[in-house]
């Protein structure tokens, strides 16, 4: 459901700020941006969501947790870009490292962080799927055209040096959800228990913690805030 927040003016240079006085509730938010044309009035809408994750997500593995917001930019055929200061559990000191995982039906793209203007090799069940640059910031994308069937894989990036010798190397695993014969996700249970949270069990089923959205939307009618789960509840994980 989609509700007006802010309104706001852009000013000669089509740049437009807009401030809002409320506070900004505890819970996870979808923001996007609309305009309307003066002359046929039709509202279109940015293909950018910005998302903002609660804080106080727990990370089990440190036994800490942050008072810092995540806040998600994502765009088709775009790797997702964290905005904000990274929380504890999403720092990563590697000199190579994959950040996000965002695909459809059609592509699936990659980003990460590497050094400044390195290439790096991604491979997919260590079959070669392309090769990226990354920026003057260290930051690489690579989008790939391929369909990726539903399954689990292997996601590895390997970082070279001019003479394409390997010098960093990351991996990580990945869950391509699928979907049943009535194309619907297909559906499986997790029971609950004491330490656990939407944001760990994200990352276990489905190789990043930025998808726990997904479990939350599957189980909100027993899911009143996403920062409050309780031992012995049994949540739907799709596609798991």
């Amino acid at each position: 459901m989609i509700f007006l927040i802010a309104e706001g003016l852009s000013d000669s240079q089509g740049n437009w700020v807009i401030t809002l006085d409320d506070n900004i509730p505890n819970e996870v938010l979808n923001l996007k941006i609309s305009t309307t044309s003066p002359e046929d009035q039709i509202e279109v809408f940015s293909d950018q969501i910005v998302t903002i994750m609660p804080n106080k997500i727990v990370d089990k593995a440190e036994n800490s947790s942050s008072d810092e917001n995540i806040v998600l930019l994502t765009q088709d055929d775009k790797a997702s870009q964290i905005l904000s200061n990274d929380p504890s559990f999403l720092q990563d000191e590697t000199i190579v490292n994959i950040r996000s995982i965002d695909y459809n039906e059609e592509n699936l793209v990659l980003g990460g962080n590497a050094e400044a203007n390195k290439e790096v090799n991604t491979y997919i069940d260590n079959k070669y799927v392309g090769t990226a640059i990354s920026d003057k910031l260290g930051k690489w994308t690579l989008n790939i055209d391929d369909n990726i069937v539903p399954g689990e894989y292997e996601i590895r990036a390997d970082m070279v040096d001019d003479e394409r010798f390997v010098i960093a190397r990351t991996s990580t695993k990945f869950t391509r959800l699928f979907d049943d014969v009535d194309g619907n996700f297909g559906i499986n249970t997790i029971t609950i228990e004491p330490g656990d949270n939407l944001w760990n069990i994200s990352r276990t089923k489905y190789g990043t913690g930025m998808q726990y959205t997904v479990i939350y939307l599957a189980n909100s009618n027993q899911i009143v805030d996403p920062d409050l789960i309780f031992p012995g509840q049994v949540l739907m994980v799709p596609g798991s």
